[in-house]
């Protein structure tokens, strides 16, 4: 039976699978256990449809890797890719017998590349954060599998410019703690440098938690409140209603309800309905008076650059059902 490590936009969606639960990851393996794809792309499909069903489900062309340079070829259903002579035994994940995968920050480093500084970001905030988004858009509330801390240690550990560049500010643009796509896509258009299409506003915090008094605590059946987006010290909340994720008629109700506690704690409370956020000149308007002043900054000029890197990010980032 071949044996096949994933990398790249394969790792990424095998990632989402194992964070659902579909599999358990097992302990890390040597690198000279990595195999080389020149051996395995005649054979490495039928592998996976039979020994791996779930794998098998995998997007095609199936992106898996080598410490081999000979392993450098490509084919109508297998990319291969060589690993870099840095990669360490941590970074190459054992999943079941004969199938490795790329660790969640070596996909990142991978995947840098290829994605676009927000996508970067947004798919570091995505690893950090407590929801995965599969590829038919479908949304499942997961645990976090790595942190800041890891992905600064994994790029301090570069040596490749490039890629710890990427790398590097991808990570010092994103944030823990994100529960939604809906809430990375509106913090990463608030808080993106102009150049790439935000508004360079103060980074807030993203679902900490805010006691509840009593009378709140058994009508949200909660002792806590977790506002999506938060500046603590100007009392500052952005609460994001999409109709993607936010749809059901009792879900709406609940964040009425959130809004009047974090009223009550002393936050000033913007609600954001998908409708408004996805109107860039709405939006716009949203942000120069009403959340930049609070925050004290001074948004960019509203000039055609400005404009342009707006709806450049907007292209990256939103779909039409936010």
């Amino acid at each position: 039976m071949p044996t096949i490590c994933l990398s790249h936009s394969s790792a990424r969606e095998l990632w989402g699978l194992l964070r659902k639960g579909s599999l358990s990851a097992m302990p890390s393996c040597a690198i000279d256990e990595v195999p080389d794809p020149c051996r395995l792309q005649r054979h490495v499909l039928d592998h996976l449809s039979q020994a791996e069903a779930i794998v098998g489900s995998l997007s095609r062309p199936l992106h898996v890797c080598s410490h081999s340079r000979e392993a450098l070829m490509r084919g109508k259903d297998v990319r291969g890719h060589l690993l870099s002579d840095e990669t360490t035994d941590e970074q190459i994940l054992r999943l079941g017998e004969g199938l490795y995968v790329t660790s969640p920050e070596l996909t990142l480093a991978q995947l840098s590349l290829t994605l676009s500084p927000l996508q970067r970001a947004a798919y570091a905030m995505e690893l950090m954060g407590a929801y995965s988004l599969g590829p038919d858009g479908h949304l499942s509330a997961v645990q976090p599998i790595t942190t800041q801390a890891q992905l600064r240690h994994f790029y301090s550990q570069l040596r490749w410019p490039l890629v710890k560049g990427h790398m590097r500010r991808a990570v010092e643009l994103a944030r823990e703690g994100s529960r939604s796509p809906a809430e990375t896509e509106l913090y990463l258009l608030l808080c993106a440098p102009p150049r790439q299409g935000g508004y360079g506003l103060t980074k807030p915090e993203l679902n900490i938690p805010f006691s509840l008094p009593t009378q709140w605590d058994a009508l949200l059946n909660t002792p806590y409140i977790l506002p999506d987006l938060c500046w603590p010290c100007k009392k500052l909340a952005m609460e994001y209603d999409s109709k993607r994720y936010h749809s059901l008629e009792q879900e709406r109700d609940r964040d009425d309800d959130r809004r009047c506690a974090l009223e009550e704690l002393g936050f000033t409370v913007i609600s954001l309905r998908t409708k408004r956020f996805m109107d860039p000149h709405r939006f716009d308007e949203l942000v120069r008076h009403r959340v930049a002043p609070r925050l004290g900054v001074k948004p960019p000029p509203s000039d055609h650059e400005f404009w342009n890197a707006i709806y450049a990010a907007r292209r990256e980032l939103l779909s039409p059902a936010s």
